[in-house]
């Protein structure tokens, strides 16, 4: 059974695909640098998108849907 905030993580990594989010990435020049447990560039930028989706939760919350919710869908 698919919980809601899954759902709505599930249509945001539809809706922006991994592939459109690594091309943003490079193509303003970033990209993972560091090997010492800083958050990849994709996962920040649908933490980003996130914490805009679910604004009512704080950070932490919306960190751990977002972690817990985008190995799902192979990201």
């Amino acid at each position: 059974m698919a919980l809601p905030d899954q759902v709505s993580l599930g249509v945001l990594v539809t809706a922006v695909p991994r592939d459109a989010v690594d091309e943003a990435i490079a193509a303003c020049g970033a990209g993972a640098r560091r090997s010492d447990g800083k958050l990849p560039p994709h996962v920040v930028a649908y933490l980003t998108m996130a914490l805009c989706l679910f604004s009512d939760d704080d950070y932490t919350e919306v960190a751990a849907k977002v972690t817990g919710s985008l190995d799902l869908w192979g990201c």
